[in-house]
Formats: structure tokens, sequence, C-alpha cells
């Protein structure tokens, strides 16, 4: 079993000898304490944010707070003071946020980091743990990896770092375009930062590439590789902010190649399988309008496509365990994915006239997807996990409902199923719009809604009543968290609304590639 370099520090606090096991000493386990594991400590004193030109976010008259170290990173005690600038910064930062509710880095400065002794970089990195990180996750909690483990990677990667600081500023430009000096400040910013990041990045790929190619390639090295995928991952997320571009497409094929170059990652290796997992669901979400999939099915996948014995083609979720991720939704993604390639495979072998399994055969496997999914979805969402009220935790119920049901109409529209088809269809579709209208504050979990409202919008055709609400509730969702691209998906169930057709979404936006390619998230 890997070991760690050095102790605990529960185990150092208890003057006892720490086995060092990954990721959580035993000892602390079998005492039921909480091991905060290995991580790099965090170390904040004043510095350059109470003199810079954020200075006004700078709340001077605050005590020195008192810093605890909870799971590899820092928390306040005093933090209703400490989190004023960061919401002064997003005025309109979504209730998801729970500024009092988690730990987050303090906007002060400096650590032991040169980068973070510049003017503004400790306060776009407090408002990453705080508002960006909480958008990054389904729901946040102290298991929040991007805190946990993204964060202190950055402290010894100035490439990582650095593009935190850049989807930070892009971030708070996306939630302040209505004040222009300020937008203005934040957006030279984020522009800088984002240069340098790509500036960085491109020389780390360049190294990663000679390693492979000369097979230099050494387990000492993951830990960069970690923090070089975790770059592009998030300069994707930066982009995404700003979707019309397409830039993100480049960034996720980017690291996938990545990925491929970390030969065989390590299944102890936390930061690899979640970056892993991360990079597979955006893909899945990227997959979902990307009709170009079409083409690329090759005569390999249609080959295989009525032989259950043969050798399947080497995918991302082969090289992790999926279901690792501990927000359970990750099962989510890996059923939509195979739903969405499912339907690429069976529309070509219609073309070329190859014939593929039965259908209802695929239909019985996606069902056992599903219900897997929704089990360790609703077995993660514990109320002592999440730290929330009764009524949130309904939320997280009503959330995982949504998006179970929404996923299943979507298997049923992509598949084209005939029996049973219409009943089954109509459950799932009124269990779905039940759900939805269940939630006990509309704006819960806000970042995570768009899937389960673009599916219930598609199902809204002829129905201007559903379609006002859908209207309200995406517009509900976009003001009390980032655009993103939900503007054009609004735009493009709007347009499919106006279909008299019976045609489904799907091969109406088949149809329409030209003014699709929007990302569902």
């Amino acid at each position: 079993m890997p070991q760690a370099l050095k102790d605990c520090r529960t185990c150092n606090r208890r003057r006892i000898r720490c086995d060092r096991t990954i990721p959580a000493c035993s000892k602390c386990v079998s005492r039921k304490l909480s091991c905060p594991g290995y991580e790099k400590q965090l170390k904040w004193v004043c510095g350059a944010v109470s003199k810079g030109p954020y200075r006004k976010y700078y709340c001077h008259g605050e005590a020195d707070v008192s810093l605890v170290k909870t799971s590899g990173y820092k928390r306040i005690e005093n933090q209703e003071q400490a989190s004023v600038a960061s919401e002064r910064a997003t005025p309109d930062s979504p209730t998801t946020s729970r500024p009092g509710n988690y730990p987050f880095v303090v906007c002060r400065t400096n650590l032991e980091n040169p980068q973070l002794s510049q003017s503004g970089a400790a306060f776009l990195l407090n408002h990453f743990t705080r508002v960006v990180a909480n958008q990054l996750v389904w729901y946040d909690d102290d298991a929040n990896p991007w805190r946990n483990l993204i964060v202190p990677l950055a402290l010894d990667s100035p490439t990582l770092l650095t593009t935190i600081l850049a989807i930070a500023s892009g971030n708070i430009v996306s939630r302040t375009q209505g004040d222009n000096q300020h937008t203005g400040k934040i957006y030279r910013s984020m522009q800088f930062h984002r240069e340098q990041a790509l500036r960085l990045l491109s020389k780390d790929i360049r190294v990663m590439s000679n390693l492979t190619s000369t097979k230099s390639w050494q387990p000492s090295h993951s830990r960069w590789g970690d923090a070089t995928l975790a770059s592009v991952i998030l300069l994707s997320y930066l982009e995404i902010h700003f979707p019309t571009s397409g830039v993100w497409r480049l960034h996720l094929k980017a690291a996938r190649q990545v990925i491929l170059a970390i030969e065989k990652p390590s299944i102890s290796d936390r930061t690899t399988i979640f970056l892993t997992e991360e990079l597979f669901a955006a893909t899945t979400w990227a997959l979902l309008t990307d009709y170009d999939f079409d083409a690329s099915v090759s005569g390999y996948d249609l080959h295989i496509s009525h032989d259950n014995h043969a050798p399947q083609p080497q995918e991302l979720q082969e090289m992790v365990a999926i279901p690792y991720q501990d927000s359970g939704f990750a099962g989510f993604c890996l059923a939509i994915q195979q739903i969405t390639r499912m339907e690429r495979i069976l529309r070509q072998s219609r073309v070329h006239g190859v014939p593929y399994m039965d259908t209802e055969t695929i239909l019985a496997q996606i069902d056992r997807m599903l219900s897997e999914a929704r089990r360790c979805a609703l077995g993660s969402a514990k109320p002592e996990r999440l730290r929330c009220t009764k009524s949130e935790h309904l939320d997280v119920r009503n959330l995982i409902d949504a998006i179970y049901h929404a996923t299943s109409v979507y298997k049923l529209r992509a598949l084209q199923c005939t029996t049973n088809a219409e009943s089954t269809l109509n459950y799932h579709r009124n269990q779905l719009f039940r759900s939805l209208l269940a939630f006990h504050d509309l704006e819960s979990f806000a970042q995570d809604q768009t899937w389960s409202l673009f599916v219930a919008g598609t199902e809204s055709k002829g129905d201007v009543t559903r379609q006002v609400w859908i209207r309200r509730r995406f517009h509900r969702i976009m003001s009390c968290s980032c655009e993103l691209d939900r503007p054009r998906v609004m735009r493009f169930l709007e347009a499919y609304w106006l279909q008299t057709d019976s045609e489904n979404w799907i091969n109406y936006g088949r149809r329409q590639t030209d003014q699709v390619g929007f990302l569902i998230l």
C-alpha cells in the first residue's frame, strides 16, 4: 500500500506514530477521527490585498481570524466578517455558494508563493475557493476536490495557479457585467492571466511530449502531470463562460491527449482519478450537441455493434472507476454518454445497413446503469455530510430525481423505443415535471438544473403554459448564477417549440448544425 512521506497532522497533534497510509491514515479512521491527509498547508498573513486596487473589498476593521486546518485546506472561524470581500465582488452570487457553511481560503495574502504577492491574486484565489469551486461540483461539501486537491496542487504549479486566477477573473466578469468600471479591470486581469497560463501550459505540454516520446515518464512526474491536466480542464471551463467561440472544445481535446500521455494512472492517485472523471463529465455534455460525432463512428464501431463478445474500444471510463467520485453523480454522466454514443451508432448502422443488437437489450443495460446512478447519488446525499437544512436536503433529492427522469426521457427519445414506449415516456415526463416543481427554493443547486430543465423544455412542444414556466425558470437560474451557454439553450428550445411536426429535438438539432453546438450545462 502506498505511503505518504510525512505524518498526518492529527497524529502529530496526538503525538503518536502515523502509519501514513493514503488517502487517510488507518489510525485516524479506526478511531473515527477526521484525518486531514498530507496536503500542503496554507499559511496566510496580511499583504497586498489591503493595499492594491482591490483594497475597497478588504475589511480594515477585521480582527485577526483563526485559521483551522480542515481536510487539507484552511477554514476561518469568523467567516461572517471574512466573507465580505467576495460577496461584494459577486453581488449576484447564488445561494448555492453558502458563504457561511463551508471552509474557504481567506482573502488575505500572502501564501509563501511569489505569484500571490501580486496585487489582487489572493482576492482571486479566494473567489475561486468560495464561488467557482462551488459551481464546479454538483453540490458543495467539505469533500470538494477543487479545494481539497486542486488548490494545494496549484501552490506547487505556476501554470495551475495562473489558470485558477484566470478562471476566477472570468467568473467575476460574467457576474458583474453591469459595473463597467469594475468589469473592465477584472477583464484585463482575466486576459493577462489567461495569456500567461497558455504560455506556461504550452511549455509544460512540450516537456510532457518529450518525456512520453522518449519513454522517460516517471512516477515522480505524476503530480506535475496532474497540475498540467487540471490547467487544461480549467482553461476549458474558463472558455465556457464565453462559449460562442468554441475554444472550450479545443481545450477538451487537449485534455484528452494529456490524460492519455499520463500512462496507466494509479488507482490510488486521487487527483488523477478526479481529473479523469471531470474530463469524462465535461466530454459527456459536449457530445450531446456535437453532431460531428456522427461522422466519427468508425467501421470498427459498426462491426462490433452486433458482436457482444468483441473487444470494445478503450474509453476514458475504462481507465478509472467512474463511481469513485464522492458526489455520486458520475454514474448519470456515464449513462448519458452511453445513450449518446448508442444513438449515433444506431443511426449510422441504419444508414449503412449494418445490423445492430436488439435495442431492448441496450435499454435494459442503460436502465440498470440509471438505477445504479440514482442509488449512488441518493446514498451520497446524506444530511450530515451536506450540513444543510431539511428543505435543502429535500431539494437535493428533487434534483437527483429530476436528473434521473430527464435522462430516462432522453434515453427513450434518443433510442426511439417502441415497446411500451408511450406509457413509459409519459411516466418519466410527469415525474420530471413533478420533481422540478417540488423544489422548495428555485435557486437551490441552480448550476445543476440546466439538463433537467432542457429535457423538460423539449417535452413542452405545444404546451404554452409549460413553455412560459420553462422560460421563467431558465431566466431565474441565469440571474442567480453565470449565464454560460444557457441563452443559446433557451433560443434552441424556443425555435424547437415552433416546429409543428413530431421530430424529436435530437434530429431537429442535427438539421440545424449551423445554429447549434451549444453546451447544455
